[in-house]
């Protein structure tokens, strides 16, 4: 470092040099290299060898003029929120971290007796998943009986990430059931909560179901005694063969079903 807003990296270079080749200090007459020594980096694509006249580069950093803070300088407008179509993944991720708060505002050795925070989490919480309840997200919920399984009704393959493809379902419904167990724990009296009960008994007969006795669902769906984890892809081909993908989903449905359960 030379001063507060510069610096240099200097080479220790051997050979002749020619200011008619490629020069690493910005000549504006440059020449290809034929036949240049090209050395393949880990992480950084090709490493091309350069000859350079000056074996020394300096940087400056301009001084930051901007102030920084703890919070964004134009906030979000709820309404923006409200209104944003997003995927189902995204949903049930956003649904397990807003629930995951409202825990905080339930544990009185965060906010001792008070429980207007915990009051207000849960009206907006409820509000969250109605959706779910009603169906109405986008695309929306169905059962397909050619393969038994619930879906995300989606016109592409790729679509919702393949979950029209049967890819991912633990992935996509991990969020809704743990979320929906902490949901219960916080507010059981909730005058939804059989209705919720219902999408969530029928997510995990979809992805974990133990019953041979279940004429709508197959029983552990895509999971692998062997391997100790579930498969993927769903449907698709693999040149390579079918992984796991997500470990912490994967761990996050089951953690979900215990919850639950």
């Amino acid at each position: 470092m030379e001063s507060r807003m510069g610096y240099s990296l200097h080479w220790d270079v051997e050979g002749s040099t020619c200011e008619s080749i490629e020069s690493l200090t910005g000549s504006p007459t440059k020449t290809a290299i034929p036949d240049a020594i090209v050395l393949h980096s880990t992480t950084r694509g090709l490493m091309v060898d350069q000859v350079m006249t000056t074996p020394t580069w300096s940087f400056a950093e301009p001084e930051a003029n901007f102030e920084v803070d703890f919070y964004p300088t134009r906030k979000t407008s709820p309404w923006i929120v409200l209104e944003t179509d997003m995927s189902d993944w995204n949903h049930g991720k956003y649904f397990q971290k807003y629930t995951s708060l409202c825990l905080l505002a339930a544990d009185r050795s965060i906010v001792g007796t008070d429980t207007v925070l915990l009051s207000y989490c849960l009206e907006k919480l409820e509000a969250m998943i109605e959706p779910v309840l009603n169906n109405t997200l986008s695309p929306p919920l169905m059962y397909h009986s050619l393969i038994s399984s619930s879906m995300f009704k989606t016109g592409s393959i790729d679509t919702e990430f393949g979950n029209g493809m049967y890819n991912d379902h633990r992935y996509h419904y991990d969020f809704f059931v743990t979320a929906s167990a902490m949901l219960k724990h916080l507010d059981p009296n909730w005058p939804r909560m059989p209705e919720l009960e219902r999408v969530v008994w029928t997510m995990l007969r979809d992805v974990v179901n133990p019953s041979a006795d279940d004429i709508y669902f197959p029983r552990f769906r895509h999971f692998s005694w062997y391997l100790g984890n579930a498969y993927s892809h769903g449907v698709t081909s693999i040149d390579n063969g079918k992984d796991e993908e997500s470990t912490s989903e994967d761990i996050n449905v089951y953690y979900g079903m215990t919850l639950w359960g």
